[in-house]
């Protein structure tokens, strides 16, 4: 079929998409991971903000993508108006975004790695989530929590930790275990702190793991949301609920 990402970043999950036989196209803020998308993967990705680029676009997909975009949107029922034009009647929209019901997000609070203002401006739960798309004309569906893109449970424990006992920590966005890409800009003491991250992971997975298996019984899971979700109509309400005020 054919797929859209907003948010595309340098082009990896378009590629991977290609790869598999659909038609890809992407929309990305950052110009210069745009033209990497472009120049390096050979992938037609769009520079600037949805509403920027909506007229070059070529609408319907079959299916559009928001990884880790939908914090960083001020007006998120816009914005998902915006991305639901952009579908057929049975068109699927897969969103991924950081779980603030997680167990890591109650136990670190404001600490926790995703509480970073102005970059993050919404932060949602399970239930919060699908109320949002529902008034915005969708209907969700399946739902996972996992850990995705976040730092593990010990290194999460550790960076609030630390980000806690220095002042101004948070707001000067100062990362105690940054991830391999921090040895790119300086040698020694990133490479080091990162590879203290991997041991941490290692060491923290049966947690991880744990905190997956309790998302999967409507208990607060892991520390990121991904969810399918089909469009309906504006305003539908969905009836039926797990525990957790996920549709089933």
């Amino acid at each position: 079929g054919r797929m859209l990402e907003i948010g595309c970043s340098y082009g990896a999950v378009l590629s991977e998409f290609r790869s598999r036989g659909w038609q890809v196209e992407g929309v990305e803020i950052d110009e210069r991971a745009a033209s990497w998308a472009r120049d390096r993967h050979g992938l037609d990705v769009h520079a600037g903000a949805l509403a920027d680029v909506r007229d070059r676009l070529h609408p319907p997909y079959d299916v559009v993508a928001c990884y880790h975009v939908i914090e960083h949107i001020i007006d998120p029922h816009a914005f998902l108006r915006e991305v639901r034009d952009l579908l057929p009647p049975d068109g699927i929209l897969v969103l991924r975004t950081p779980n603030a019901s997680s167990a890591i997000a109650r136990l670190t609070k404001g600490w926790w790695e995703w509480c970073v203002v102005p970059e993050h401006v919404h932060l949602f739960s399970l239930r919060s989530l699908t109320l949002v798309l529902e008034q915005s004309g969708f209907t969700p569906g399946r739902t996972i929590t996992r850990r995705g893109g976040a730092a593990g449970t010990l290194s999460e424990l550790l960076r609030a930790a630390v980000r806690w006992s220095i002042p101004g920590a948070a707001r000067r966005g100062v990362d105690p275990f940054p991830d391999s890409g921090a040895a790119e800009i300086g040698a020694g003491r990133p490479l080091r702190l990162a590879s203290l991250r991997r041991v941490l992971d290692a060491l923290g997975s049966p947690l991880d793991a744990a905190a997956a298996g309790a998302g999967r019984m409507g208990f607060p899971g892991g520390p990121e949301i991904m969810l399918v979700a089909k469009r309906g109509e504006a305003g539908t309400a969905i009836a039926t609920r797990s525990r957790c005020g996920v549709p089933m």
